[in-house]
């Protein structure tokens, strides 16, 4: 019987060629040429350098999955080379091979000679799953493993850090991308004029200078931060940063995927886990005044914790929850992101700015006179839970993770 064909290629980043979709999808039209199938062009689709650990972020994929979902499709079948082009996470591939063949239409690996109209085809296509997800597995142990050996030669495993450039080491012996001699590792070195804004950043806080002030004098100065503009936050992780006194720590945070978006998040570990690696070359700030700022930083901390928004202006003194209230997705503190003035309320949401959609939730409090007296109702589908240690509430969201809607709501106190 003749199908009517689509076609889904596949690469993982940029390392990898641009002709792995050419060759994929030539492998493809063949085999449909070989059976007499016809190849609907509307159809012939690819995602470049995007992960197959999950459909998230996979745009064509999707497009593709919603047009299977027509009425009046014009195709039957999905034609891709092998399981792992497909998805490399074995819930998402057997989810869509569900959902594809609930709307008529078969999935078939080419390479792999397996086709879901066949009545052991999804059976065959777990099995390769695993084996895909088993590669995925590995193939990040090894990348983690890497990144490790890098940090304990006193070498960069990845990213720009404000302060320093990146110098590339290249191995003559080996060839890399376009031609050029392979990296085999990056090295920091001190960027002086930037290294002169750090130190003015401590000396500031030594000084007296609120975070805040920090920010504001330096934006008003017109001196460049790392993502442009400044922020008390950028403050905040700068002056915590030990890469500045030639210390690099490992290991404070891991990456988790969240099922239900398939995106990644950023979580803290339990400082027991972490290592650390002494860098002198890295060393930016004298140790006398790191020792200063660590000791202005735990007394700031202390009194935050203890009082919360009470530490700060008269007008801070009215915000019911400041400093009080942490992200149950990431851990990093709720901070005021919009509200006040006539209406009243405000609405809290994660500090991190690229994180405030995914970290969203609802958490509304509304005045109630119970027994004669004003209490606050808690209403939204979150859990409030108790953090002994940081004496905080966790706000977890459960729902309104996706699309992005007004973040965590609380009234101000009027006590």
């Amino acid at each position: 019987m003749s199908r009517r064909c689509a076609i889904y290629t596949r690469y993982s980043s940029d390392m990898q060629r641009e002709a792995s979709i050419e060759d994929q999808e030539r492998r493809c039209r063949e085999y449909a040429q070989q059976q007499a199938w016809s190849v609907v062009e509307e159809h012939v689709v690819a995602d470049r350098a995007i992960s197959g650990a999950s459909v998230a972020g996979r745009s064509t994929f999707l497009r593709l999955m919603e047009a299977a979902k027509r009425k009046q499709r014009s195709f039957d079948t999905l034609l891709i080379y092998d399981t792992g082009r497909f998805s490399r996470d074995l819930p998402d591939l057997l989810r869509n091979i569900d959902i594809l063949k609930y709307h008529g239409v078969n999935v078939l690996s080419v390479a792999e000679g397996i086709d879901s109209a066949q009545p052991t085809g999804r059976q065959m296509f777990a099995l390769q799953g695993m084996h895909a997800e088993q590669f995925l597995d590995s193939l990040r142990d090894k990348v983690h493993r890497g990144q490790e050996g890098r940090m304990l030669k006193g070498l960069n495993p990845g990213g720009r850090i404000y302060g320093y450039d990146n110098v590339p080491i290249e191995d003559p012996t080996r060839t890399g991308k376009y031609g050029r001699p392979a990296v085999s590792g990056v090295k920091l070195e001190i960027n002086p004029a930037l290294a002169a804004v750090i130190n003015r950043i401590f000396t500031m806080y030594t000084g007296g200078m609120g975070q805040g002030a920090i920010a504001i004098q330096l934006n008003r100065g017109g001196v460049a931060g790392p993502k442009g503009h400044w922020s008390r936050y950028t403050i905040h992780e700068m002056l915590r940063n030990e890469r500045y006194r030639g210390v690099f720590v490992w290991g404070r945070t891991k990456k988790d995927r969240n099922p239900e978006t398939g995106k990644k998040i950023s979580r803290p570990t339990l400082e027991s886990g972490w290592r650390r690696v002494e860098v002198p070359a890295w060393r930016i700030v004298p140790e006398e005044l790191w020792r200063a700022v660590e000791e202005r930083r735990k007394l700031a901390g202390e009194r935050f914790h203890q009082l919360g928004g009470m530490t700060r202006t008269e007008r801070g003194k009215s915000y019911l929850f400041s400093g009080t209230l942490a992200c149950g997705e990431c851990g990093g503190s709720m901070v005021i992101c919009a509200g006040g003035g006539k209406r009243g309320y405000v609405k809290y949401g994660c500090h991190a700015k690229e994180a405030l959609a995914k970290h969203i939730g609802k958490l509304v409090l509304t005045p109630v006179q119970r027994d004669g007296r004003p209490v606050y109702k808690v209403s939204g589908n979150v859990s409030v839970q108790p953090d002994s240690e940081k004496c905080r509430m966790l706000v977890v969201a459960r729902d309104g993770i996706e699309p992005p809607t007004p973040a965590f709501s609380g009234l101000r106190s009027t006590s």
